[in-house]
């Protein structure tokens, strides 16, 4: 029988029936919060992985751009990308190279950077792989000292954060830690090889391998707490 004042086909919701639609609106709302903050420790957590394929797609646009080779700089501070100028290089070089390009880098009187290496010419890479210069022996006198503006790209990694990288012609992992370095070079072409990520931040866990032609992610798995 219709509720006493009201039409025939109008019908009040009981109190038993109000709450029971909101114990279930308060039972989703529970089991979505955990969720969205797992959501939301995933993608802060993910943020270096986010920064190393930024970095390395400008790096790879700018090998391009200048058709020489250009390299991402895997240290245990985090990612830089620079020109490639030596398969050597190590932790001092690196420190040694982008404080001078710090240094030029506002100042009006010196040229923008050009596909020269301070009067050494890149033709390329040789049958290795190794770009080669005009100039004897695979490091220019005056490569680590720029005459000329540098592009240079930084990321430096957020505490807690550790990482490892290999190589598809490696058998092991090498773990960036103290002086450590690991050179992702990419060739004129674009082409660079293929890698393999493991990072660890906070209680989050990558696994990243990264395409050869593209930079892009091509398999991924993660595990958040």
């Amino acid at each position: 029988m219709p509720a006493a004042g009201r039409p025939a086909g109008e019908r009040a919701f009981s109190l038993i029936e109000i709450v029971i639609a909101m114990t279930i609106l308060a039972i989703l709302a529970a089991a979505a919060i955990p969720s969205l903050r797992g959501i939301q420790r995933e993608r802060l957590a993910r943020e270096p992985i986010k920064e190393l394929v930024r970095v390395a797609k400008e790096a790879r646009l700018q090998a391009m751009k200048e058709q020489r080779p250009y390299q991402v700089v895997l240290h245990s501070g985090g990612f830089t990308a620079i020109r490639y100028f030596s398969p050597y290089l190590n932790f001092a070089d690196l420190a040694e190279f982008t404080t001078a390009a710090n240094q030029v880098a506002d100042d009006p009187l010196i040229p923008d950077n050009d596909p020269t290496i301070n009067g050494a010419s890149v033709q390329g890479a040789n049958s290795q792989g190794t770009p080669a210069f005009d100039s004897p022996g695979n490091l220019p006198p005056t490569a680590r000292a720029p005459k000329k503006k540098e592009w240079v790209e930084k990321y430096q990694l957020p505490p807690n954060t550790t990482y490892s990288v290999k190589f598809w012609h490696e058998t092991e992992p090498t773990e960036i830690q103290g002086e450590t370095l690991k050179l992702w070079v990419f060739q004129p072409s674009g082409v660079c090889e293929p890698l393999k990520l493991h990072l660890v931040r906070d209680n989050a866990t990558f696994d990243i391998e990264f395409s050869a032609l593209s930079v892009d992610i091509v398999k991924e798995s993660s595990a958040v707490q």
